[in-house]
């Protein structure tokens, strides 16, 4: 969360700098908005709005880029993906892929996710799969089996 009350710059740059040392799969940030009748709302020391956002996004960015370097370590690596779902013809983000699924590390409905090219099963089934292409947060896997 950034922009609690009382957040001053340093904290949001020792957290900036905590973020890119440590080096995390995934992250999850976002601006604090206080909530009537909660006793952070009487809080002093407001950081105002603007700034909370801008902290988050500068927050975000540093993950994307974490995140894109952790997935690159990816490429040509063969897992078992969980199939989660055909697409549809609109959804697919590339001409040959039908499906979408999770590796171990995506966590549904929170994390990336990993297109599907080639046959899968049913959803809830896995199939074995080689990476193939990888992007800020998704990747694209072959299936193999």
């Amino acid at each position: 969360m950034t922009g609690f009350p009382g957040e001053t710059k340093a904290d949001h740059l020792e957290l900036a700098d905590f973020l890119e040392e440590t080096s995390f799969d995934h992250v999850g940030v976002f601006a604090y908005s206080p909530e009537k009748g909660t006793r952070a709302e009487r809080l002093a020391k407001k950081v105002p709005s603007r700034v909370a956002l801008e902290r988050s996004e500068e927050l975000l960015d540093i993950q994307m880029d974490i995140s894109q370097e952790r997935l690159r370590e990816r490429l040509g690596v063969e897992m078992n993906i969980l199939v989660d779902a055909r697409l549809d013809a609109d959804e697919r983000p590339g001409p040959n892929i039908g499906w979408v699924g999770r590796f171990f590390g995506q966590a549904y409905d929170v994390d990336g996710v990993t297109f599907l090219e080639g046959n899968a099963v049913a959803p809830g089934g896995f199939v074995r799969a080689r990476i193939i292409e990888t992007q800020a947060y998704d990747l694209i896997a072959r299936v193999l089996r």
